[in-house]
C-alpha cells in the first residue's frame, strides 16, 4: 500500500510540475525571465515568426521603452528580418551572468547569444537582461536586443552594452551604398566642394573647420584610396542640432596600398524621412576602430586619422646576460617617438634608447635589467597621438 502511495504522489508530483511549466515572460504585467538561453531565445523567435512586435516590446524594461523612442519601431524590424531574412538560428553556449548582491540587495543581469543563418550571411544575436533589480525596479526586463554580421564581431561587440534598445545592423544592400559611392566619387575626382555640399546645412555652421578638414579627407582619398568596400549600416533616433532625427551609420572599408581604412559615415534624416545631409564622415585606420569609432557620432564634421605605430619583433628570444634587447618601430607617417614604463616605476633610472633610422622608422633598446617589463613607445604629430605597447623578454638563465 505505502509503494502504491508513493507512486501515486510521484505521478502526482510530475503532473503538476508539467502543469507550472512557463508559458509566458510576462505576468501580472512584469518580467518574468525563463531560466534559460535556450527558452529565451525560443519565445523571441516563436513571437518573432507569429509577427508579434508587441509581445516581444512588452518584454523590455520600462526604462528601455522610455528611453528609446523608436524602440517599437525597431522591434517591428526585428521581426520582419526574422521574418523574411533567418532561414536558422542555433543558441551558442556563450552566455554571461553576473549578480551583485549587498545587504540583501540583488542586481542581476544576463548576456545571451545566438547565431542567425541567412542565405546569403551569418548573423549574431545578442541579449541583454536584467531578471532582477532591488534597487530600480523599471530596469527589470531586455536591457538591449543586437543583431549584427558576425564577420564584423570586433566592431560591434560593444553595441547595446552600454545602452537600451533594440539595434540591427544590416550587411549589404545597393540602397545603403549610395552616400559612400558619391563621397569617393568626389574624392577620386578631386571634387573637396562637392564633398563639402554633401553635408547638411547645420553641419556646415557647425563643424570645426570642416571646409578645411574636407579639404585634407578628399586630397588623402584622391592619392590613396585604391578601391573600397561596403559593409554595414545601421539607423538610431538621435537629437541633433535639437532636431529629433534618424541617423543612419554606414560603415566601410579604404583600400590603399599599404593599409585599409575605416570609413564612417553618418547623414541625418527627418522625422519624415527627408534627407537633411551628412552629418558627419571619419576615416581612419582599420586596426585602430576602438579608438575612433565614435569620432563623429556625438560632434558634426570630418574627421580623418593616417597615424599608426607598430613594433616589429621578427625575433623575440630571452636575452641573455648583458645582452640588449632592439625593437624597430614604424609609423605611417613622419612622428616624434617616445617611450615609457607602461606601469608605475620607482626606478627613475632612463635605461631605454631610441634612435631614429630614417623617416619613418626608429629602434628602441632595453637593457636587459628590463627584462618582463611592459613599455608603451607613443607616436605624436601636431595633430594625432597613438601609442603601441612592447614586453621586454625574459633574461635566460646561468643554468
Amino acid at each position: 500500500m505505502k509503494k502504491i502511495i508513493a507512486a501515486a504522489l510521484s505521478a502526482l508530483l510530475l503532473f503538476s510540475l508539467a502543469g507550472c511549466e512557463q508559458k509566458d515572460w510576462i505576468k501580472d504585467g512584469e518580467y518574468w525571465p525563463y531560466p534559460t538561453q535556450e527558452k529565451t531565445f525560443e519565445k523571441l523567435f516563436d513571437l518573432a515568426e507569429a509577427g508579434d512586435i508587441d509581445g516581444i516590446y512588452q518584454v523590455f524594461s520600462r526604462t528601455a521603452q522610455n528611453e528609446n523612442a523608436d524602440l517599437r519601431e525597431k522591434v517591428g524590424a526585428f521581426v520582419q528580418f526574422a521574418q523574411e531574412e533567418m532561414t536558422s538560428y542555433e543558441v551558442d553556449g556563450s552566455s554571461r551572468y553576473h549578480k551583485d548582491a549587498d545587504h540583501g540587495m540583488i542586481v542581476e543581469r544576463r548576456e545571451m547569444y545566438a547565431t542567425l543563418y541567412t542565405d546569403n550571411t551569418t548573423y549574431r544575436c545578442r541579449i541583454i537582461d536584467v531578471p532582477r533589480d532591488s534597487y530600480v525596479s523599471d530596469n527589470v526586463g531586455f536591457y538591449s536586443l543586437i543583431l549584427f554580421p558576425d564577420s564584423l564581431r570586433e566592431d560591434y561587440n560593444n553595441l547595446g552594452v552600454h545602452e537600451t534598445g533594440c539595434y540591427i545592423v544590416y550587411q549589404g544592400g545597393a540602397f545603403a551604398e549610395q552616400p559612400m559611392d558619391a563621397l569617393l566619387s568626389f574624392a577620386s575626382a578631386g571634387d573637396a566642394d562637392g564633398l563639402y555640399q554633401m553635408f547638411s546645412q547645420p553641419s556646415q555652421e557647425n563643424a570645426d573647420d570642416l571646409r578645411e578638414q574636407v579639404d585634407k579627407m578628399a586630397a588623402f582619398l584622391q592619392q590613396e584610396m585604391t578601391s573600397w568596400d561596403f559593409d554595414t549600416w545601421t539607423t538610431e533616433q538621435r537629437t541633433l542640432f535639437d532636431m529629433d532625427v534618424t541617423m543612419r551609420h554606414w560603415l566601410g572599408t579604404i583600400h590603399t596600398d599599404d593599409q585599409d581604412f575605416r570609413c564612417s559615415i553618418r547623414d541625418m534624416l527627418s522625422d519624415t524621412g527627408e534627407s537633411l545631409g551628412i552629418y558627419s564622415i571619419s576615416v581612419y585606420p582599420k586596426e585602430l576602430y576602438l579608438d575612433y569609432r565614435m569620432d563623429g557620432r556625438d560632434e558634426p564634421g570630418a574627421f580623418l586619422k593616417i597615424l599608426t605605430i607598430k613594433p616589429q619583433e621578427d625575433d623575440l628570444k630571452r636575452l641573455s646576460r648583458g645582452e640588449t634587447h632592439t625593437v624597430r618601430i614604424v609609423t605611417s607617417v613622419e612622428a616624434e617617438v617616445t617611450a615609457a614604463p607602461a606601469l608605475p616605476s620607482n626606478n627613475e633610472i632612463e635605461r631605454v634608447v631610441l634612435m631614429q633610422v630614417d623617416a619613418l622608422t626608429w629602434e628602441a633598446s632595453f637593457s636587459e635589467l628590463d627584462y618582463r617589463m611592459p613599455y608603451t613607445i607613443t607616436a605624436t604629430t601636431e595633430t594625432e597621438s597613438v601609442s603601441c605597447n612592447v614586453t621586454v623578454p625574459e633574461v635566460e638563465s646561468d643554468d
